[in-house]
């Protein structure tokens, strides 16, 4: 059993915390709350953006190369923080020349490979050089890239977050390589799907927007069979409003990138080798998805291909779709379609928990709806939408764990405040977005619960959905290969941990029950932990578990099972002391080679020994991050990962901010320092706040986790009771909890 003294004397609200990162800061008034999803911060520095748009040196036109035969690899590679804090653009730089070295003479004779790379706070980064492959190979030979003496162009002060830098890339392109055969661009470094691309840290970060990209392409006016990017977040349905312009083919990922990004040692002999792009495409995916391709094991690798010659054939499709909705969302059961099916569609881009994702999967929505619709008799549109969808979709691949990824995003139903008409796909998916805003400011109410009962049990007749959420992964639309993985996103995914129960068999759970009323409900969750009680008389109920709550056979009715007391260790040195428990929330459930996985996470204040943090102001030198921890059907933790993010702005009005995520994520290693947070749950105000759940911890060997039986000790050294209890959030943030109840305690 693990021991630990949870002392609220030495608790410290971190509202000011997230005040300044730019999560959730959640406020609640009794006797229920609602939570505020707009991202605050200080805005110091306004990180983001910058109004300076750089200066270029004197420009002067290459001749035009005789491209007959020939392909042209170009790659915009805005190094960014990328490279000053861990040299991920040096790593992909020295992997262009060993795939280089791999291509017979003839090969390396019929490839010409462009390289303009800066934009990182770094000797030899800073401005914007470009490069051709002769010159990138002399320029690695003392393993530092910057410092030749002559580039094909060098703009010391440029700004590669601006139009105008790539707008000139472009056109040196253009001048020297339009007549070859084929031509790929690769736009390299963050991505935010709809927000920015391409962060220069010389300039706050500030990044190209959607339309800085498009005045950037228009201007010149060259048009490429392929452009992809090696960033996060990019399978996106609203850039590829963009890229459809100036490409036959739009790649990209639909998750975050995982460990490095691209394998570039495979991917110069895939167009080397390949005249056939759909190929070269394929090979791209199926080696960036395998974990073999990268430093270290790590989930969540998406990319897709589509054709974009099809894009205004599948933008028809969501325009009538998106009208239809629109007109629609007034009848309860077609919103409560649209709520439910945006919650089940695959997320990407959440942040910390009571975030909304950035992007959902484009066809898991439409799926989810076509029930609602085909009951309304509009059954064609969904039908339409799927066929529309094979047609764009050329090739779509993920590594097991994103099942639900099917290869396109858009941004969820609900919008944002600050979506807006100018990164939206089309007026029709816009209007809809829209009149769920309105849905969402003026519901002010929080959902009512009736028929609360403390001392229920179930078993696997209450569930009629038990078996409906086993699903095939995401299968390649042209390519008749696909994984045979699947995965269990049902209810009872998330509680293996927290119950002995064999979910399998059809044995009695004990647990309580409630119904949740609310036209707008979005979810309901379990909170599991103890209730501390300060000096002053506050109580607040301590998260230790986050989990999903199992929707019954009964209208409204949610069941949760009691918690056994056992959550998940961290051990990361030798002593004792060198633990800790982990407040966690279930994030999501997939199969892989038959095994059944869960995915769990939590925020930390994270320090990154290989990282100079001299830039960063006092006392904020640390990076907010998601620690995240993968576990088996067997509850053992076979996979951990901390992916850094920062909060940035579009413009110097932008008062909310985006969340960016680091390209890459990497397990804790010796010497990285994090601070453990968790939710506060006041119960007498219902307000809800994060406090910091650790002092720094210094990991001093590689961090193991363990599932184990907890026991809390107050100030006197006297176990806590433990509880758990249910919460039910509407789609405007509104919510409401059962009464807390006593957990089965374990004899000690």
């Amino acid at each position: 059993m693990r021991h630990s003294a949870l002392l609220s004397t030495l608790l410290l609200s971190v509202s000011t915390l997230f005040y300044g990162c730019g999560s959730s800061s959640s406020t609640q008034s009794a006797p229920t709350g609602k939570e505020d999803q707009t991202v605050q911060t200080s805005k110091a520095g306004i990180t983001g953006y910058s109004s300076d748009n750089g200066v270029l040196s004197s420009y002067s036109a290459p001749e035009l190369a005789d491209g007959s035969g020939k392909k042209l690899m170009a790659i915009y590679m805005v190094g960014s923080d990328l490279e000053e804090n861990g040299g991920a653009g040096t790593n992909d730089l020295q992997e262009l020349i060993d795939g280089y070295y791999e291509l017979s003479e003839s090969e390396q004779d019929s490839l010409d490979i462009v390289v303009a790379f800066g934009g990182s706070n770094k000797e030899g980064w800073r401005g914007m050089r470009i490069a051709s492959m002769a010159q990138i190979i002399a320029d690695d030979e003392d393993g530092k890239y910057g410092n030749l003496e002559e580039y094909i162009h060098h703009s010391p002060e440029a700004h590669m977050g601006d139009e105008s830098s790539l707008e000139l890339f472009i056109r040196f392109l253009k001048d020297g390589y339009a007549d070859h055969d084929q031509k790929v661009l690769t736009m390299w470094d963050h991505g935010s799907a709809y927000g920015s691309f391409g962060n220069d840290s010389n300039f706050k970060g500030d990044g190209l927007s959607m339309a800085e990209m498009d005045t950037a392409f228009e201007n010149v006016g060259l048009h490429f069979d392929i452009i992809g990017y090696d960033a996060c977040l990019n399978a996106n349905f609203e850039l590829a409003s963009v890229t459809k312009k100036y490409a036959r083919y739009h790649i990209g990922s639909e998750e975050l990138e995982p460990g490095h990004g691209w394998n570039y040692t495979a991917v110069v002999p895939a167009l080397a080798q390949n005249s056939d792009l759909e190929l070269y495409g394929k090979t791209i995916i199926d080696n960036f998805v395998k974990h073999s391709s990268h430093p270290y094991k790590s989930d969540g690798k998406t990319l897709s291909m589509v054709d974009l010659n099809h894009y205004d054939g599948l933008k028809t499709a969501v325009d009538a779709l998106a009208s239809y909705v629109d007109s629609q969302l007034t009848d309860t059961e077609v919103k409560t379609s649209v709520i439910q099916s945006a919650v089940k569609s695959q997320q990407y881009g959440k942040s910390a928990r009571g975030d909304k994702a950035i992007t959902i999967d484009l066809k898991g929505f439409s799926n989810g709806i076509a029930s609602e619709l085909a009951d309304k008799g509009e059954s064609a549109l969904t039908e339409e939408l799927n066929t529309a969808f094979g047609d764009y979709v050329v090739y779509s691949k993920q590594d097991g764990t994103r099942p639900n990824s099917n290869g396109v995003t858009i941004a969820p139903p609900e919008g944002y405040d600050d979506y807006n008409e100018n990164v939206a796909p089309s007026s029709a998916w816009y209007a809809m977005t829209r009149s769920m805003q309105n849905i969402i400011s003026d519901d002010t109410t929080a959902p009512t619960i009736s028929d609360q009962d403390s001392q229920s049990e179930a078993d696997e007749s209450d569930f009629d959905d038990y078996e409906e959420y086993y699903s095939s992964s995401a299968k390649s639309v042209r390519s008749t290969e696909s994984s045979d993985s699947s995965t269990f996103l049902g209810p009872l995914a998330s509680f293996s941990a927290v119950t002995s129960t064999n979910k399998r068999a059809n044995t009695p759970v004990s647990g309580t029950r409630a119904s949740f009323h609310d036209t707008n409900l979005q979810s309901v969750k379990t909170v599991y932990g103890n209730i501390i009680t300060e000096e002053d008389g506050t109580k607040y109920f301590a998260t230790v578990a986050t989990l999903q709550s199992l929707k019954t056979n009964n209208v409204d009715e949610y069941f949760t099972p009691t918690w056994n007391q056992q959550w998940y260790v961290m051990s990361f040195g030798d002593s004792e002391s060198d633990s800790s428990w982990l407040s966690m929330e279930f994030e999501s459930a997939y199969s892989d080679e038959g095994v059944n996985h869960r995915i769990y996470s939590t925020e930390i204040d994270y320090v990154d020994v290989n990282k100079d943090y001299s830039a960063y102001e006092d006392g904020e030198k640390f990076d907010y991050a998601k620690l995240s921890i993968t576990v088996d059907e067997d509850d053992n933790v076979v996979l951990s990962s901390v992916r850094p993010y920062k909060i940035v702005y579009q413009s110097a009005t932008d008062t909310t901010g985006s969340v960016l995520y680091d390209k890459a994520s990497h397990p804790l290693e010796e010497g990285d320092k994090i601070t453990l947070l968790a939710e506060y749950y006041d119960l007498q105000t219902n307000e809800v706040e994060w406090f910091y759940e650790s002092d720094t911890l210094t990991i001093k060997k590689t961090p193991t986790f363990a599932l184990e039986t907890l026991i809390f000790d107050n100030d006197e050294g006297e176990p806590l009771d433990y509880y758990y209890m249910m919460i039910g959030s509407d789609i405007s943030g509104n919510w409401v909890s059962t009464e807390p109840a006593k957990a089965n305690l374990i004899e000690q």
